[in-house]
């Protein structure tokens, strides 16, 4: 059968007379012996038909308690109202420590400034914007400790010319300064052993893009240890410079290799790796090799000072000197503008053959170019 929830809910005068009446205290006693009728639990439960969308229903108490029988609604819109009644918050400061790894709030802690510099690196990074170390100042007592540091944006401050010019008539140029206001300090004092964020102001008027910070940004391109390790191995292992820099990609894939930085590293690697054996022992050891498996060659090696020491020294093969008394009319003599590290400049004789063709008769490294070095 089916239920008319109707007759439920809008009781009939005479049975809310009937169930409703309130009983006195003197009539309690009476309720013990009140048997309800039979008819009212004739129902069978099996045949039951519950509407749709009623199979939960929440009794809504802000009818007062006088009242005789209470209303009831949907559960569903009892939640919207629930969910709609909650205040709206407008603090992200929750959701920005979730977002990020790298948290910095006014008394936070660190051991030492290492950390304090990889954290600010990291810090700065995520967020996608550049910072620059605005203060470092040390002990008065012992500069090797460091007791104050400031970073500032990179953005911080306005463009001041320090000329005094009329800009009329000099170009204008742009500046990239917006006046950022963010900046944080940190402070070891001498009382304590731990470094402590004593000011953040986390503010910007500029947009932070931190996906794209790290390729136009020079700080973030730079190579941390790991990174230089790794060249120093691949260049001692004579591995490509394109190979190397896939391999960085692969193993650094949140860092921005570009291809110049990192054959500018491969470059001075070399530079550092380099034998640094006498320059000028190997040298004259090479040519008097030459000398024994050729007779006819030509050297001549100068010293200077109480120590000997190597002052300009010139050589000449035997196919040099051929072409020097073929075509010795006319000799050309040029040094280089620039000298090695030891401060020499490299003097290079040429004659022109019967073909028009310039060719190298001779050559000497010398200190100086007066007249008296070639005498």
């Amino acid at each position: 059968m089916e239920l008319d929830w109707k007759s439920y809910i809008n009781f009939p005068k005479d049975s809310e007379d009937t169930f409703y009446t309130p009983f006195s205290e003197s009539n309690s006693s009476e309720l013990e012996n009140i048997t309800p009728p039979n008819s009212y639990f004739s129902v069978e439960l099996e045949n039951i038909t519950i509407p749709p969308n009623s199979y939960f229903y929440v009794e809504d108490t802000s009818i007062p308690p006088n009242n005789n029988f209470s209303v009831v609604e949907p559960l569903s819109n009892a939640i919207e109202s629930i969910e709609l009644s909650e205040p709206l918050s407008n603090d992200t400061s929750t959701s920005d420590y979730s977002t990020y790894q790298y948290n910095l709030t006014i008394g936070n802690s660190f051991d030492d400034w290492e950390s304090v510099d990889r954290f600010i690196h990291e810090y700065c990074l995520e967020r996608g914007f550049g910072y620059q170390v605005y203060r470092n100042d040390k002990d008065l007592n012992d500069h090797t400790i460091t007791r104050y540091k400031s970073f500032r944006c990179s953005l911080s401050g306005n463009y001041e010319a320090r000329k005094k010019i009329d800009q009329n008539e000099h170009h204008v140029r742009d500046s990239n300064k917006t006046g950022c206001e963010w900046h944080c300090n940190f402070k070891l004092p001498k009382t304590e052993q731990q470094i402590r964020c004593t000011t953040l102001v986390d503010v910007h008027n500029h947009e932070l893009n931190p996906t794209e910070i790290a390729h136009f940004n020079a700080r973030y391109c730079q190579f941390n240890d790991d990174m230089v390790q790794d060249l120093r191995f691949f260049t001692d292992c004579k591995v490509a410079p394109i190979i190397q820099l896939e391999i960085l990609k692969k193993k650094h894939p949140y860092h921005v290799f570009h291809k110049q930085d990192v054959y500018n590293s491969i470059y001075k690697l070399r530079e550092n790796c380099k034998d640094e054996s006498p320059d000028s022992g190997s040298f004259l050891n090479s040519l008097f090799e030459k000398l024994t498996e050729d007779l006819n060659w030509k050297m001549f090696i100068r010293h200077s000072g109480n120590k000997r020491r190597l002052s300009g020294i010139f050589w000449m093969s035997s196919e040099q000197q051929d072409l020097y008394h073929h075509f010795h009319d006319v000799l050309l003599n040029n040094n280089t503008c620039k000298t090695n590290k030891y401060n020499m400049y490299l003097s290079v004789f040429i004659v022109r053959d019967n073909y028009g063709r310039f060719q190298n008769v001779a050559n000497a490294l010398v200190e100086d170019e007066m007249a008296s070095t070639y005498m």
